[in-house]
């Protein structure tokens, strides 16, 4: 196995896909990715051909290091297995290890199973994501990974229905209600991020993005404010400025849950939150400044923000 784990190290070497230094460009991995890699081969009249593999993967920091979820999808474009990996920063941008099963069929077709553990190496540079999926077992070469970032806010795509023997819930394999401790997460990541929004969003994003999707009790409205903070800043003020959004409109369902169904509640609450990250944004570059967010800003400076919310539904939103 150490051989293994070598052989892999020295291929990556030479693809450069390590490189010294580079675990400073392990932060840009954090987010949303649609990647694919081989799975596997079949022959077909003698020609054996590579079996692709599609998933999307989130990554995320961790209390310890980096935490990933791994979707993988059918080939209809839903989510049929989902996995919760741990990683670390590496000089090649990061590293996740899980266990795994590999299944073989001998020639009289009966199925074999072995243990295996499965390294994933990644690296992103800029929305481009890179690296090599390894089964560490005695005949298995890495597998090139590339993928694509996903657009911020991108929702997951639905889990294939659950077909077993016998009768199953319709929701099998869903998650409960979010818990207090995600909770608190939330409302401490919203307060954190209006002081820091880039740190907090290159943290968090991915991880806010992923418990939106899943949880059945808290609901996400991607309506006419959130479309208009698509368009009102250049992408990295853009991305910090959608996710402070998210982050207060989740933050304010949960202190106001009798209120969580009042839109423009949600969306004063959450807007109020998004023009104190914006203040600090400006404040450390003043690059960041958006003639849009300025307008919105002397809005809630003269108290006529929830007009200038209420009139975004009906204005042209380029």
């Amino acid at each position: 196995m150490t051989l293994i784990r070598t052989l892999a190290r020295a291929c990556l070497l030479a693809a450069g896909i390590v490189t010294a230094g580079a675990a400073q460009s392990a932060p840009a991995l954090l987010g949303q990715w649609n990647f694919q890699t081989v799975t596997g081969a079949t022959s077909n009249n003698g020609v054996t051909v590579d079996l692709i593999g599609k998933g999307v993967l989130n990554i995320a920091q961790g209390p310890t290091g980096l935490s990933a979820t791994i979707c993988w999808l059918d080939e209809n474009g839903l989510i049929t297995s989902t996995r919760k990996i741990e990683g670390s920063y590496s000089a090649g941008g990061a590293i996740f290890t899980h266990p795994g099963t590999r299944t073989t069929t001998g020639r009289a077709g009966k199925e074999t199973s072995t243990d295996v553990r499965i390294s994933w190496t990644l690296q992103a540079n800029g929305d481009v994501l890179r690296g090599q999926r390894l089964v560490e077992t005695d005949e298995d070469e890495p597998k090139p990974v590339s993928g694509a970032r996903a657009p911020y806010g991108a929702a997951l795509p639905a889990k294939a229905p659950v077909v077993e023997q016998g009768s199953a819930p319709e929701n099998a394999g869903e998650r409960g209600p979010s818990t207090p401790a995600e909770r608190a997460r939330v409302l401490q990541m919203a307060l954190d991020a209006e002081k820091n929004p880039r740190q907090v969003q290159a943290r968090d994003g991915a991880w806010l993005a992923t418990w939106v999707n899943d949880i059945p009790d808290l609901n996400y409205n991607n309506g006419a404010l959130a479309n208009w903070l698509g368009a009102v800043a250049k992408h990295g003020t853009r991305d910090a400025i959608q996710f402070q959004y998210k982050a207060g409109v989740m933050a304010f369902q949960i202190n106001h849950p009798k209120q969580a169904e009042l839109q423009p509640a949600v969306d004063l609450a959450a807007m109020e939150s998004v023009l104190r990250a914006y203040e600090m944004l400006v404040r450390t570059n003043a690059q960041d400044r958006s003639a849009k967010l300025d307008a919105a800003l002397k809005a809630r400076n003269r108290g006529e923000l929830p007009a200038f919310l209420a009139a975004l539904s009906g204005r042209d939103q380029d």
